[in-house]
């Protein structure tokens, strides 16, 4: 899957002088993620030792090329790794600390991992229970997360200690934020599948060969595309389910600013007070981890698990 086709139109890519230095590491380093299992876990905050802490990897060579756990690394074009450290307050509670990062040998990284280089970075809310914190220096993301509700309030700071030293650990094994780049094409179906809300939101959208005079590709065709979410109100979180009606834009990623896609929609139920199945409003996704609801005079933010990726065929 990737951006780099003969029958496509511009994105942003690597120049020669680039891909050759890329590709000479590469054959230096073998091309793979090499030393990734060197990265350590920090220790635990007092009381998330037992059981210890434990440690998975994810890169090209532990995943299958299909999808299901391998999905990332396909859409990815086998460019990306992560290492999720697992701390445990007795067998039932849990809480997840990962970094993820685009490997040097990398000759997108624009494109297949637009997160770190000061981008990303996400601070601590209760609702949310999610931290992230970008490197300065490499396409590299740590990321805390607290699905199960089981942080105290001051539990957390520990935790986002522990997660910038994941970050500091990893350092040194990502693509440096140098990445010398041109416009090349970029093909005109694109899509996505997003865990966010609680649900899985994906879709797939068609544009035209050629962008407006702003440089932004109208959406000419979208596929039927509907999920129920969580989204937070003053009542509390409550469901909203929506339906996609027609496209709208698509902005390509460039060096300067993330992908933005944004779709008309449709409220199919909800549980949110005064905004009732039939209402219409808009829906916008932007990289790495944005996504909002205009429906009903407000504006809902409902919580991303996963990072954003638009991606191409």
């Amino acid at each position: 899957m990737s951006a780099d086709r003969p029958a496509a139109r511009r994105l942003v890519a690597c120049s020669l002088a680039s891909l050759v230095g890329l590709l000479l590491a590469g054959v230096a380093s073998g091309g793979t993620s090499k030393g990734v299992d060197s990265i350590g876990c920090p220790p635990g905050p007092s009381g998330w030792n037992d059981p210890p802490v434990t440690k998975g990897i994810t890169a090209p060579q532990t995943t299958n090329n299909g999808y299901g756990g391998g999905y990332e690394q396909v859409a990815a074009g086998g460019n990306v790794a992560t290492v999720t450290c697992s701390y445990h307050n007795t067998t039932s509670k849990q809480v997840y600390v990962a970094v993820s990062f685009a490997l040097p040998t990398d000759l997108n990284p624009l494109n297949d991992f637009d997160l770190g280089c000061s981008r990303g970075d996400a601070g601590w809310n209760a609702t949310e229970r999610v931290y992230r914190v970008s490197s300065r220096s490499e396409w590299a993301l740590a990321t805390l997360t607290d699905s199960g509700r089981y942080l105290q309030a001051g539990e957390v700071p520990a935790f986002e200690a522990v997660t910038r030293e994941l970050l500091r650990n990893a350092k040194g094994f990502g693509h440096s934020c140098v990445v010398a780049v041109r416009p090349t094409e970029v093909p005109s179906r694109f899509f996505f599948d997003i865990k966010v809300g609680g649900d899985n939101l994906k879709a797939t959208f068609w544009t035209p060969p050629s962008p407006d005079k702003s440089g932004v590709f109208p959406i000419e065709k979208i596929s039927p595309a509907r999920a129920k979410l969580q989204v937070n109100t003053t009542d509390g979180m409550r469901t909203l389910g929506i339906a996609f009606t027609k496209g709208i834009d698509y902005r390509i990623q460039t060096a300067h600013s993330p992908a933005r896609v944004r779709f008309h929609v449709r409220v199919t139920a909800s549980h949110v007070p005064a905004c009732r199945a039939g209402a219409t409003g808009q829906l916008t996704i932007a990289t790495p981890i944005d996504v909002a609801i205009d429906v009903c005079g407000r504006r809902f933010t409902p919580t991303v698990t996963s990072f954003i990726r638009i991606y191409s065929d």
